[in-house]
């Protein structure tokens, strides 16, 4: 824990779990971008 910068196990919890809804909301914005690159890729290949 101390190497994390966090004294207390209770704010290393805290400030762990912000960082990864951070990090799910990120990916989650993602996904319309890589779901429409997907969609425009595959027009592009001969059927």
């Amino acid at each position: 824990m101390a190497l994390a910068g966090h004294v207390l196990r209770r704010m290393m919890e805290h400030y762990s779990h912000i960082r990864m809804d951070a990090k799910r909301t990120a990916v989650n914005s993602l996904r319309p971008v890589a779901s429409r690159h997907v969609e425009e890729t595959a027009a592009l290949l001969p059927n």
